[in-house]
């Protein structure tokens, strides 16, 4: 009797189902905006700004505040260049920019000043100290924002600082109706030109190009002898690509120099 084995049984394919689309729900996190033509504003501080703010924060046991100037880069970022302090009325909670403190100080500088009238008009910053405090704004902070917002700035930018080494920048646009927040900030550093002809001088005194003597081998080659290295023409060559480095000082982001506070 001749015994054959049994083939299994094959299990009978189900087409799989696929499962719904889950139902749209609201998102969990805020919006975000960005600007469409350009990075998100940095603001730069000069060096001598930069000193200034940092002396009256650590000279002041109470909240102070100051103004300062702005000008905007041809990349739409700020650099905050002089900063003043001005006559005011401070308490350990808060200080108020009054309308005679600034009257003074756009007085004093038109007076003091031949571009006097020019400072005044790009007085743009307010900064001033939350001593050991958060640097988050409070209510009469912002309050103070509006009322500035009433001078008919399209931006204005306002700056929180404390002892504890933190310096807070906030970019308003009046405008679009747009802030940044905690914007990004860093030392802005200059050329200074005025050494330039001292240093050209120098380099020429102390610095000269170094001249490799000519090396020739004489070969069986008919046509007279060859160069030591062929191809070499004293050039260098190769496939290596230099890197560019924009380093002027208006260009901001897109190879702006600057060293980070």
């Amino acid at each position: 009797m001749k015994l054959t084995a049994k083939r299994p049984r094959q299990a009978k394919k189900t087409k799989s189902v696929p499962k719904p689309a889950l139902p749209f729900v609201q998102q969990r996190t805020p919006g975000r905006i960005e600007f469409i033509d350009r990075p998100v504003p940095h603001v730069y501080v000069s060096r001598d700004a930069y000193s200034r703010m940092y002396h009256l924060v650590d000279i002041a046991h109470e909240e102070v505040g100051w103004l300062g100037t702005v000008k905007m880069t041809r990349l739409g970022n700020f650099v905050i260049e002089e900063v003043f302090l001005l006559e005011q009325e401070v308490t350990s909670a808060q200080t108020e920019l009054s309308t005679e403190g600034q009257a003074k100080l756009v007085q004093h500088l038109i007076e003091t000043r031949s571009d006097g009238m020019d400072v005044a008009n790009r007085l743009r910053f307010w900064g001033h100290s939350h001593v050991n405090m958060s640097t988050d704004p409070s209510y009469q902070d912002n309050r103070q924002m509006d009322e500035l917002r009433d001078s008919g700035c399209p931006w204005f930018i306002r700056g929180i600082l404390n002892k504890q080494g933190v310096m807070r920048f906030d970019i308003f646009f009046w405008d679009s109706g747009v802030k940044v927040i905690d914007a990004a900030w860093s030392i802005w550093d200059q050329i200074d030109d005025s050494m330039r002809a001292e240093l050209e001088t120098e380099f020429n005194d102390k610095v000269s190009r170094k001249v490799y003597p000519t090396h020739t081998v004489v070969s069986s080659w008919k046509g007279g002898p060859q160069p030591a290295h062929p191809g070499y023409t004293g050039e260098i060559s190769g496939n290596r690509t230099g890197r560019i480095v924009v380093l002027d000082p208006t260009m901001m982001h897109a190879g702006e120099t600057s060293s980070v506070g």
